[in-house]
C-alpha cells in the first residue's frame, strides 16, 4: 500500500497520507473516479493547509 496514488484508512488517515505524499513527492493535485459526499470531509479538513 506504498503506492502514492492508492489511499486507505479513515478521513484522518487519509488526509495524513495526502499531506505526506504531498511534501514527499510534490503533489498538489490527486483525482478520483469517486467524488461527491464521499471526499467532502477530506477536502474541508485539507482546505487552507
Amino acid at each position: 500500500m506504498e503506492m502514492p496514488g492508492a489511499f486507505s484508512g479513515s478521513v484522518e488517515q487519509i488526509v495524513e497520507q495526502m499531506l505526506e505524499r504531498r511534501q514527499r513527492y510534490g503533489f498538489s493535485y490527486f483525482t478520483t473516479l469517486r467524488g461527491g459526499n464521499a471526499l467532502a470531509p477530506m477536502v474541508a479538513r485539507l482546505t487552507g493547509r
